[in-house]
């Protein structure tokens, strides 16, 4: 069965005459003839009537004809998302992400994107709230932490811990060697609820050594950025992610406060709605995004995962 034989059959059912499908198909009436003998015999049914004046479909070829027309449409489709996939992307591409995330994200792909895929525009808007991932008009999400949905497809590209930092000298000062040291001193902490919090640490990056303090502190603050700002107003302790801590730690504008102790890994994920990354600009950024975060967070970790 061949590609010429369907097209001759569903033009001579749509047009009733096999002259007519000869001139919408460009080929000698003939041909168009040929062809569809040659489906009946490899049916081994009968698709038409003829007769000196017209082509009347049997039975058995209008039972046909609408299965045929489907399997068109969908080479169609087929051809035209291949020709889509070989020219450039282009469009625009909407982004979700933590504030933290998108940051580091915005600073890498702009130039990776802007260099590889020109046409592509992405709009990224920063917020640590769940509910945009069922909104329609956002493509992809950067999410930190699980993430329970059936409809939505969750891709890990690593993790991350919270660590305490604080002004060069801060912890000799006040000799914090231990986490229960930490109930001695004021701290700033993420929070959206309450300035008091239940803090975790993994000793030594062993899952097994959790030690969990309760701490009260001055000042809660749903947002690592505000908490850096309100961090220089004054020399308390915060906790930060630690890929936002490094460049200060590198710099020595803070210090690790307990360098042995860390809070346990968060996920970080990449979420979007189940096949939209069939969609282009949706993939090439989708991949762009997978490239920059996993190699983020290994670069923070010296490159282990």
């Amino acid at each position: 069965m061949t590609l010429s034989q369907l097209l001759c059959f569903v033009e001579t059912s749509r047009t009733g005459s096999l002259t007519s499908a000869a001139a919408r198909l460009g080929l000698p009436k003939s041909s168009v003839s040929k062809h569809i003998r040659r489906l009946e015999e490899l049916l081994g049914v009968q698709l038409f009537e003829r007769s000196s004046r017209k082509v009347r479909s049997t039975r058995a070829g209008e039972t046909l004809l609408p299965r045929i027309e489907s399997i068109l449409a969908d080479l169609d489709t087929l051809v035209a998302e291949a020709s889509e996939q070989r020219a450039d992307p282009k469009g625009l591409v909407r982004i979700a992400a933590t504030p933290e995330l998108g940051a580091l994200v915005a600073l890498h792909l702009y130039p990776a994107l802007s260099s590889r895929h020109p046409a592509i525009q992405v709009a990224m808007s920063s917020t640590y709230g769940f509910e945009d991932l069922q909104d329609p008009s956002f493509d992809l999400a950067l999410r930190v932490g699980r993430v329970v949905d059936d409809r939505l497809v969750a891709r890990p590209l690593g993790f991350f811990h919270r660590v305490l930092v604080a002004r060069p000298g801060y912890a000799a000062r006040h000799r914090l060697t231990t986490p229960t040291d930490l109930a001695r001193v004021p701290c700033l902490f993420f929070s959206g609820q309450r300035a008091s919090a239940t803090w975790s640490f993994v000793r030594d990056g062993r899952p097994d050594a959790v030690e969990q303090v309760e701490l009260s502190g001055t000042f809660a603050v749903h947002g690592f950025v505000a908490l850096g700002a309100a961090g220089r107003g004054g020399p308390r302790r915060r906790e930060r992610p630690d890929f936002v801590a490094a460049p200060a730690i590198a710099a020595g504008r803070l210090e690790r406060v307990l360098p042995r102790h860390r809070s346990p890994p968060t996920p970080v994920h990449l979420v979007f709605r189940v096949g939209a990354d069939r969609v282009h600009r949706v993939r090439v950024v989708l991949d762009l995004v997978l490239e920059v975060v996993t190699r983020l967070l290994m670069d923070r970790r010296g490159g282990k995962r």
